[in-house]
């Protein structure tokens, strides 16, 4: 029995790359009818190289990214995770949808819970109402637990953060890289 009430359930398919993803979200869940213009952005723009074996993925929603990343890259083993419980229940709910069994998922504020001490990629969807103090305090996380020989953190912003995320990322990494930007949302990586 759906622990959950059925009747703000919804229930949608995401077709990516050969591959017809199951999505079940709920309403007050962020783009909970479709896949929003952020996650499809993500799915284009980040790729995942051979050599990255194990991914991290902080605010990861009902996994609307990260799940079409899961099933592209079949042999990462993805860790996701999210602040919000019920995000973290959907997700769940959307790796066994899919049959996924390279990803486990789990309530963490940022890097607090990680399962591993070293990752060859950390991919944070950031927003404003994390704070200052919270990217600060992931950027570092990050640091420490990104593999020394070719890890790299990803992150995505809205536009309007831009400069603000850039800042902080140099101070952290000592540099970053423009991955894509548009009228709305920026990209980087160290």
């Amino acid at each position: 029995m759906d622990k959950y009430n059925p009747l703000l359930r919804i229930h949608f398919q995401f077709e990516h790359k050969g591959f017809l993803i199951n999505f079940v979200t709920q309403h007050g869940t962020q783009s909970a009818q479709k896949i929003d213009t952020v996650s499809k952005l993500i799915i284009e723009k980040v790729k995942i190289g051979q050599e990255v074996k194990s991914v991290f993925v902080s605010n990861a929603g009902y996994g609307s990214f990260s799940i079409p990343m899961a099933l592209e890259n079949p042999k990462v083993e993805f860790e996701l995770t999210d602040r919000d419980f019920v995000n973290v229940n959907l997700i769940k709910e959307n790796i066994k949808n899919n049959d996924l069994k390279n990803c486990i998922n789990y309530l963490s504020d940022g890097l607090e819970h990680a399962k591993k001490k070293e990752y060859d990629l950390v991919l944070l969807n950031y927003n404003r109402q994390f704070g200052k103090v919270w990217l600060e305090n992931f950027l570092s996380s990050s640091a420490s637990v990104l593999s020394s020989r070719k890890g790299k953190l990803i992150l995505v912003t809205h536009r309007s953060l831009k400069e603000f995320v850039k800042r902080l990322t140099i101070q952290k990494f000592g540099n970053y890289k423009k991955v894509f930007h548009d009228n709305n949302y920026y990209i980087l990586s160290t």
